[in-house]
């Protein structure tokens, strides 16, 4: 088969259509409120989905994403760049002391999380 111009055209055309199409889609999804929380993957992940991201997604409306693995190099340069998307950040304990004492934490404030005391 012959490729003629209209077919290039008509072919070209596709690929864009389904490009910008694909764009908008992601654009939507990016605009939905969601949560990003970073931690280990693997068997971790699994039981706090369970345990608590589907309840939350489903009671709030707000969609849980995992950034996995933990990673303190990442989470010092989000900081120092001003660019910081994690929400909550699951770190070993070396981290964060390190953390703490590098001032990259940010203090959570109780009067906005309810802390679960009995």
């Amino acid at each position: 088969m012959k490729l003629t111009r209209r077919h290039a055209l008509t072919l070209a055309l596709s690929a864009a259509l389904a490009l910008l199409s694909n764009m908008a889609a992601h654009a939507q999804e990016r605009s939905k409120p969601r949560f990003i929380v970073v931690n280990a993957s693997g068997d971790e992940e699994v039981l706090l989905r369970e345990a608590y991201w589907n309840d939350f997604e489903r009671d709030h409306g707000i969609k849980v994403i995992v950034d996995a693995p933990e990673n303190f190099g990442k989470m010092r340069a989000m900081v120092e760049s001003g660019n910081v998307t994690w929400a909550l950040a699951n770190l070993d304990p070396n981290d964060a002391l390190r953390a703490s004492r590098m001032d990259l934490l940010e203090e959570i404030d109780p009067a906005i999380v309810d802390s679960c005391d009995p």
